[in-house]
């Protein structure tokens, strides 16, 4: 009793931080409306993925969280993955993804009771892992997760339309990621594919500041439409006028260099 009071009293002196004395269904919608602990951020959209709102979220709301996730004896549904599964709450997929809503609640066979439901994927064990972990915490992915796995959870996440899409956590995650010229291959491809402009718009600004990235623009090292972006971002017409009034000619296309390298 002493420590609900201390909470309440606690909640009136911080009136915009996530209320410690709330109960469970409260620390559910708080968590699915978007609240992160304060050291890590989230942003709401990605309007600007470098720039990520900042909200207080006490660390034993973070700390449930995990333990409800890794509470297997519970959980209700399987993703069976070719090389593994995961077991996760049907109460807490289907408040993330409408996709994933629905698909639970379509009809099935009869089945015993007390038995999983099983939801077969061609996704792998460690991406639809690294998945799970953001839907239950709502925290950033781990700086350990390569760009590429991240590349995955974020098609997982576009294919069930899930609430790490709409705040735009991944997008601004992988933003943050783009740090070379393959990097910047990779997401630049994303973006394009996946009708992103804010992430599209964030790899052509660090495109126009990397050299190394022109350098491999040039060299052909970028393929299809990421191509013709950078060639208007990198190429703005056949000659620019330089700061003294002395003409520089701009670098020529990809193709038009492997051209002149067959023509001698």
């Amino acid at each position: 009793l002493a420590l609900s009071q201390r909470a309440q009293a606690i909640d009136g002196e911080r009136p915009l931080q996530l209320p410690l004395a709330s109960s469970l269904f409260d620390g559910v919608l708080a968590l699915l409306l978007h609240s992160v602990p304060k050291h890590r951020g989230l942003p709401r959209r990605l309007g600007g993925p470098g720039a990520p709102a900042m909200v207080d979220v006490p660390e034993a709301t973070t700390g449930l969280w995990q333990r409800i996730m890794c509470s297997e004896d519970s959980a209700d549904v399987v993703l069976a993955c070719p090389d593994g599964e995961v077991l996760v709450h049907s109460a807490v997929v289907a408040s993330a993804s409408k996709v994933l809503s629905a698909m639970l609640r379509w009809p099935r066979q009869e089945q015993a009771s007390g038995e999983l439901v099983r939801v077969p994927l061609q996704d792998s064990h460690q991406a639809m892992e690294a998945w799970r972990v953001m839907i239950y915490t709502g925290l950033p992915p781990e700086e350990g997760l390569s760009t590429q796995l991240l590349l995955e959870v974020f098609e997982i996440s576009h294919r069930w339309q899930d609430h790490l899409l709409d705040c735009g956590l991944l997008a601004a995650a992988l933003a943050r990621r783009v740090v070379d010229a393959e990097t910047c291959k990779q997401v630049l491809e994303m973006a394009l594919t996946r009708d992103l402009p804010e992430l599209r718009a964030e790899c052509l600004a660090f495109a126009r500041r990397s050299r190394e990235v022109r350098r491999a623009w040039e060299e052909g090292f970028f393929e299809g439409e990421a191509t013709r972006h950078l060639q208007l971002v990198l190429c703005h017409g056949s000659s620019i006028v330089s700061r003294t009034g002395s003409r520089r000619v701009s670098p020529p296309s990809p193709g038009h260099r492997r051209r002149a390298a067959g023509s001698g």
